[in-house]
């Protein structure tokens, strides 16, 4: 990436709504996340880093599925822990930092 590359971070969270199951959460969450990178200029191939945080880690092998399904080859780093509570009552939160496309 060029040094005119401008960073930026998006935080978005994802409610639970008792009848789907975490992957199904994590591809929302992960689609909504798209929304908050289109809306800066960005979009999930420029995606650098993500921070996953999980209201139960037991939830990992679901959030990964969906994660990978979304990210394909693209891969950004990534580290995901467990929270012992995530806002609003959330059971997953994601962090990204990415960049903007260069003008």
């Amino acid at each position: 990436m060029s040094a005119s590359v401008e960073a930026f971070s998006a935080d978005f969270i994802t409610r639970t709504a008792g009848q789907h199951d975490q992957c199904t959460f994590a591809a929302l969450q992960l689609k909504n996340l798209d929304a908050v990178l289109k809306e800066a200029g960005s979009d999930s191939s420029l995606v650098l880093r993500t921070t996953v945080y999980l209201a139960d880690i037991a939830d990992f092998a679901a959030m990964n599925a969906a994660y990978q399904l979304h990210f394909g080859s693209t891969k950004p780093a990534r580290a995901t822990t467990q929270a012992a509570a995530l806002p609003l009552g959330a059971r997953i939160e994601i962090e990204c930092i990415g960049a903007l496309r260069s003008t």
